[in-house]
């Protein structure tokens, strides 16, 4: 991956290298039961200059996982554990567990139980205001919810989550003009998610809310960049060789160093005409009415971009 900057006065660039090599082996236990085994390598090599600062740095990374799937009347579950060996952080053992129960012909309910293990890139270290002494982030989830079955083509999902992390990585501001990446000893995540599923006929409905409340324990204050209210909405036809759609998605606001980010509103739309067995053509539209937001305090996104795109497939 090649990213430059040919119009910034330090000239910017960042080029990444990755070699990846996984093996993942899948085998049936019993009726209803899978088990599958992984090993990965990879080498990641970053090189980067980024407002004056150069870094050139390899890691290498392995990890092992084992995942256990299984169904057995109205249960369904899955057990996975992973170890991952960072050649700058050691070794981090995680897991999830996941389960869920069929209630009714209409009604299930589902909890999960996880870890995680993230390490800071060498942007967060190396790049523009990065810190060679960060931590890792090490988290925690909950969760808990239900389907219900509003008819046979229709369901409303509601789930409860709860992620504690320890260690987060932020980008922060030191004193006036000086930032740097810095870890947050203790934060926590919690909210509800609420999501409409529908299909009538030819078309597709979708509607998905959030509202979290995202806190940095540490402080005392809201996590930077995080909006405590989210929706989407998707809409789509199929009729033939057609497909079309639009999406609508909204952002509250967020707040940013020393400032308050504004809420946007965004709309997509799309379409996709089959040529035939081997072929089709697409368009789409993103931010079709030119929304000017900002995700972070001080850096431009784009505006709107319309996409053309010819898909042919070789062979049977």
């Amino acid at each position: 991956i090649q990213q430059n900057q040919p119009t910034s006065l330090t000239g910017d660039f960042a080029k990444t290298d990755r070699a990846e090599i996984e093996l993942k082996i899948d085998f049936q236990v019993g009726d209803g039961s899978a088990v599958s085994v992984g090993l990965l390598s990879a080498e990641e090599d970053v090189e980067a200059l980024s407002f004056d600062t150069t870094f050139d740095e390899t890691t290498d990374i392995a990890a092992t996982y084992l995942l256990f799937q299984g169904h057995q009347k109205k249960n369904n579950y899955a057990i996975a554990a992973r170890q991952t060996d960072h050649e700058d952080f050691g070794k981090h053992n995680t897991w999830n567990i996941d389960y869920k129960l069929m209630l009714t012909d209409a009604i299930d309910i589902h909890a999960g139980a996880g870890t995680a293990f993230r390490a800071p890139d060498n942007t967060d270290r190396f790049g523009f205001g990065g810190n060679p002494n960060l931590e890792p982030e090490l988290s925690e989830n909950l969760e808990f919810g239900f389907d219900y079955g509003l008819s046979s083509n229709s369901k409303l999902s509601v789930s409860i989550f709860d992620t504690s992390i320890k260690d987060l990585i932020v980008f922060v501001e030191t004193s006036p003009g000086n930032f740097q990446t810095q870890n947050v000893a203790e934060t926590e995540i919690n909210g509800i998610e609420l999501s409409y599923n529908a299909v009538r006929q030819n078309w597709s409905y979708s509607i998905n809310l959030l509202s979290q409340n995202p806190q940095d324990i540490t402080n005392d204050t809201t996590l930077l960049r995080r909006a405590k209210k989210r929706a989407n909405i998707n809409v789509s036809y199929q009729g033939g060789a057609w497909q079309a759609g639009g999406n609508i998605r909204f952002v509250g606001k967020r707040e940013d160093i020393s400032t308050t980010l504004d809420s946007y509103e965004l709309a997509n739309i799309f379409a996709r005409y089959r040529l035939g067995k081997s072929a089709d053509i697409s368009a789409k539209i993103e931010n079709l009415f030119d929304e000017d937001y900002e995700t972070a305090s001080g850096f431009n996104t784009r505006g709107r971009t319309a996409f053309i795109e010819f898909v042919y497939s070789f062979g049977g």
